[in-house]
């Protein structure tokens, strides 16, 4: 439809055409201003500009999971050094977060890759920041008596040392 047939009730009052309609098939169509912020003179950025913007991108994910360390602390601290389900949970999520993104490394990189570029320091920095929460995760696990790193623990494979006395009973 067109714009003058809009209003199929057209009375002297109310117009044919709606002040709000635009029609297209008229070549004298008017030229609107921008909405204020648009910029019309806006330039491309050059490959240079792309590359730094890929590079500051790679940093950010390889420094990404150093920002939770700190709340890993906090939790550590806060659920203590009893067993208990919140306990087991956070150390789960604090062992299943390093090692899955041990094995999507190569995935969280894929999207900036490519010809001639190389992300070998993020990479570095990522399975360092990664490591540092393993570490983390191994000490709680340490301190809540999960590893076994006493010599109390190793007794059962320990060598008895022979009796140096043996006594028996009497029967009278």
């Amino acid at each position: 439809e067109t714009c003058g047939t809009l209003h199929k009730m057209a009375t002297p009052r109310v117009p044919l055409r709606s002040r709000w309609c635009i029609d297209f098939g008229n070549k004298q169509i008017e030229k609107f201003s921008p909405p204020p912020g648009f910029l019309t003179n806006v330039q491309s950025p050059s490959v240079k500009e792309l590359a730094q913007t890929k590079h500051r991108h790679a940093w950010n994910i390889a420094i990404g999971h150093a920002k939770s360390i700190p709340m890993n602390l906090f939790m550590m601290w806060m659920v203590g050094n009893s067993l208990s389900i919140w306990t087991i949970m956070m150390v789960g999520m604090m062992l299943n977060s390093p090692v899955q993104s041990f094995l999507n490394l190569e995935k969280t990189f894929e999207r900036l890759y490519e010809p001639g570029e190389s992300f070998i320091w993020q990479k570095i920095v990522y399975v360092l920041v990664n490591l540092v929460g393993l570490g983390l995760a191994a000490y709680k696990c340490s301190s809540l008596g999960l590893i076994p790193s006493t010599p109390s623990d190793w007794l059962e494979f320990l060598q008895q040392n022979p009796a140096a006395e043996h006594s028996a009973g009497a029967v009278i």
